[in-house]
């Protein structure tokens, strides 16, 4: 038998199986490129050497698939049973609220009903970035690493650091701890990753996970691409390419077509010959570049841009793969598939409800799908999407001045978070107050508050708003956002209110460490039941030690892991379940999970943030660069934040305290209301407080525009004040200008956003030229509230009384008095300093 029999002969027994005509021609076309590989890197040693040798790592690697192969198919058996029984449990008579929870999260009390896809998602990028961030901090290379000023030595250090007998004398020491703590996260993202299904190699010479910006790829073209990216790539990125023109193209369309900006990682089911092992097998990069400045050279041009973006970007991207893996097991999208076809089997005897089921529901449930796998990321005309993007933002900084005077009705949606958790809405508010004294605290605070997962917006932003965003934005406009965010107040306002939340839920949790389960809250009972947390893990959470910061102590999810084994045997046993080492080991990492997720959550709650539910409701799927994606997005603008209150705030305070109905829309509200769980105290507790706190928004508004508070004694005032507090108060933000209805917008903006509020402006100025009206006066107010950073609330009143009212009254002489008539007679307010007299 010839040396090439033998080696095929051996490489058929590894496949385990027969092996097709099509798949043994694969077979032999990977041989032969291995073996040109095995003679390249040894020229002097003989034909029969290179071949054994190529035959001999590919037999391991088919061996090693196919165990993959079987690991990856009881995983996703098993999260598919797991759902199955999850759904068919606790959601027995509406199977598509179960498949909501299983991937965004439902407000309905159930155990793991917020222990969703999104749900790990989030809280492995609060684990990821925030214990990155905190070690960052820990050893003050945080600035550095921002600044970007040692972006080459950290890319050498990382280089270095795979290569056997590597030398980083020659590094900066700064660089090399940097490089240091990147790589501990990297590699920790990747254990993660392979745990939950995937089979991620470390790779030598590997720096960070690839970015490809899709905007710059595509307006580059394939030969600006290929002409900039072939000199830099080492030559084993074609070791095994037969055409290397239409390798280069399929790289380029795969780039170019945002499918990189899917999150899920598609692991081998299923043996299909050897011909992509590398990719299916280790998810292996298919760019290998010569060196670590070959690969910064590439990122600056058509990636990321700076190391620390790349960095971020790439543990952010691990987690929301691996998040969605942990939920549907290695085959994300086909396993849910199968989920809801089962379901569906179950519906055969009720059309209606089968109907239902497999028409209307399934159409927005793959809205919520698209959302956690990342798929609703992927623009279809990468200009338009970034045109628009890039419009949204600009009226974003020319409409939000004062937002953070808004933001004050933040303090009793805090408060109603903490009261659902067992408090009173007094002390949640005062804990609030309190926490904005404190403001963000020690670095030892600091480092807790990364280990719960929860993390800086002031420093998250300056290097990922970028791609965290709803839509992506160019770098420079991005870095204007953040800054803009950062003068009005609104970043270190959150940056506070989230740090207070999710250090007084771990400080909470820590007075408790002395009460068993039965003992606790029975609101905190629920909550924490709401992420799978019971009695059993709860006797593990106390069992940890705590950790100390600011005279304070706290329960982290890292202390689970020196969570004694007696006590986590003794839970598997009472489960009925052999506790053998692996078990011990998943227990350990699903609590401590579940405890971060809490954390996560909850601060979501407390201090509100739109989620992946949330986008799902306003973007209903659609893709950036499409015309109805675009559309929803414009009108969205502004709008997350108060759909986010109506999905948050009250969707919790009316269903998240035991409503267990099968009704939808109106009459699930009604039916939840008349509970008698206390829904209705609840929701009035909410919107009494709120809107005493949006009449004191609404009057440190007025106050900034030189107006005198608005009479209390009218109605309409409360009126306004409840739409102020219970979830516009952004949105009214958009309306800081220049009063036009009684609540301070045209009809269009008001109904369609601030883009299309500019065009009913222009409209009005055209209107004005065709009349004859002196249209000066107006063009002029319409460049002013279309103006990036004119109207902070701190620096406009002082432009308009020093500069821009008397512009205003020279363009249109009389303007400020009958603007002063129509802000008596409309809203029956006057000014403490009346423009006109300021004059």
């Amino acid at each position: 038998m010839t040396t090439w029999n033998r080696c095929l002969s051996a490489i058929q027994e590894a496949a385990g199986r027969p092996l097709s005509d099509d798949e043994m021609e694969e077979l032999i076309d990977e041989l032969q490129a291995r073996v040109r590989q095995a003679r390249a890197e040894d020229a002097a040693g003989s034909s029969e050497d290179a071949v054994l040798r190529a035959a001999e790592q590919l037999a391991q690697d088919m061996k090693t698939a196919a165990l993959i192969e079987k690991r990856n198919a009881a995983l996703s058996l098993r999260r598919r049973l797991e759902a199955l029984d999850f759904v068919r449990t606790q959601f027995r008579n509406d199977y598509a609220q179960g498949l909501e929870a299983l991937m965004v999260g439902v407000n309905r009390v159930g155990i793991g009903n917020r222990a969703s896809a999104a749900a790990h998602q989030n809280q492995l990028t609060g684990h990821y970035l925030g214990g990155f961030i905190a070690d960052l901090q820990k050893g003050d290379l945080w600035p550095l690493f921002v600044s970007n000023s040692l972006d080459r030595e950290i890319a050498r250090a990382l280089w270095l650091k795979g290569q056997k007998d590597a030398d980083l004398s020659g590094i900066p020491t700064q660089a090399r701890q940097i490089a240091d703590m990147i790589a501990k996260w990297q590699d920790v993202a990747r254990i993660d990753a392979n745990k939950a299904g995937a089979w991620i190699r470390k790779l030598p010479g590997y720096i960070v996970r690839q970015s490809h910006d899709v905007y710059r790829i595509r307006s580059a073209g394939f030969e600006t691409w290929r002409d900039y990216i072939l000199p830099r790539l080492d030559p084993v990125t074609f070791a095994n390419v037969k055409n290397l023109d239409q390798f280069l193209r399929e790289t380029y369309s795969g780039l170019a077509s945002g499918v990189h900006l899917k999150a899920a990682m598609q692991s081998p089911e299923g043996f299909k010959g050897p011909g992509n092992l590398a990719k299916r097998l280790s998810h292996e990069r298919v760019l290998h570049f010569r060196d670590a400045d070959a690969w910064l050279d590439y990122n600056e041009r058509f990636g990321m841009g700076g190391m620390n973006e790349a960095v971020l970007f790439g543990l952010e991207r691990m987690a929301r793969a691996t998040g969605l893996l942990r939920a549907l097991g290695p085959n994300p999208e086909a396993n849910f598939s199968r989920i809801m076809d089962e379901l569906a089997k179950d519906l055969k005897n009720e059309p209606e409800k089968l109907d239902r089921f497999a028409r209307q529901d399934r159409n927005w449930l793959m809205n919520r799908f698209a959302e956690v796998d990342g798929s609703i990321r992927i623009p279809a005309n990468a200009m338009g999407a970034r045109v628009a993007s890039v419009t949204r933002a600009w009226q974003s900084m020319a409409k939000l001045g004062g937002a953070v005077l808004s933001a004050v009705t933040d303090i009793p949606i805090y408060a109603s978070e903490m009261r659902y958790q067992g408090q009173t809405m007094l002390s949640g508010m005062g804990e609030a107050l309190s926490g904005l004294m404190r403001g963000r605290g020690s670095k030892e605070r600091q480092e807790v508050l990364g280990m719960l997962g929860v993390f800086f917006d002031s420093q998250r932003g300056d290097v990922i708003s970028r791609f965290s965003a709803a839509d992506d934005l160019p770098g420079r406009m991005s870095w204007l956002m953040q800054k803009f965010f950062k003068f009005n107040g609104l970043t270190w306002w959150t940056d506070t209110m989230r740090a207070s939340a999710a250090d007084a839920m771990s400080h909470r949790l820590a007075l408790n460490r002395d009460v068993a389960w039965g003992g606790l809250d029975e609101d905190l009972r629920r909550v924490l039941g709401l992420y799978g947390l019971d009695g059993g893990k709860w006797e593990i959470i106390r069992a940890t030690a705590t950790r100390m910061a600011d005279e304070r102590d706290y329960i982290v999810p890292e202390g689970v892991r020196d969570a004694p084994d007696e006590l986590l045997s003794r839970y598997l046993a009472g489960k009925g379940l052999e506790p053998t080492a692996a078990r011990v080991r998943e227990l350990r990492d699903e609590i401590e999970t579940q405890l971060r997720s809490y954390f996560v959550d909850r601060t979501s709650y407390a201090v509100i943030e739109p989620d992946q539910r949330t986008h799902a409701i306003i973007r209903r799927g659609t893709r950036p660069g499409t015309v109805e994606g675009e559309f929803l997005r414009f009108i969205g603008q502004f709008k997350s934040f108060p759909v986010a209150v109506i999905v948050k705030s009250i969707g919790r305070e009316v269903f998240g305290r035991g409503y267990a109905g099968d009704a939808r829309g109106p009459r699930a509200v009604w039916e939840a209301l008349r509970a008698g769980n206390g829904e209705m105290l609840g929701l009035a507790q909410l919107m009494l407080w709120t809107t005493l706190f949006g009449y004191g928004a609404m009057t440190a508004k007025d106050l900034a525009k030189g107006r005198t508070p608005r009479d209390p004694a009218d109605p309409t005032t409360w009126a306004a004040a409840m739409t102020q507090g219970g979830g516009l108060g952004i949105y009214g933000d958009f309306l800081f200008g220049e009063l036009r209805t009684r609540f301070g917008g045209g009809p269009i903006a008001t109904a369609l956003g601030p883009v299309a509020g500019v065009s009913e402006d222009i409209l009005d100025i055209i209107g004005r030229m065709k009349n004859g009206d002196d249209a000066a006066a107006a063009s002029f107010r319409t460049l002013l509230n279309n103006t990036p950073f004119l109207n902070l609330f701190y620096t406009r009143i002082a432009l308009d009384y020093l500069i821009l009212n008397r512009i205003q009254e020279s363009l249109n002489p009389g303007y400020l008095r009958r603007y002063e008539q129509r802000v008596r007679k409309e809203n029956a307010q006057d000014f403490w300093l009346a423009p006109s007299e300021a004059l």
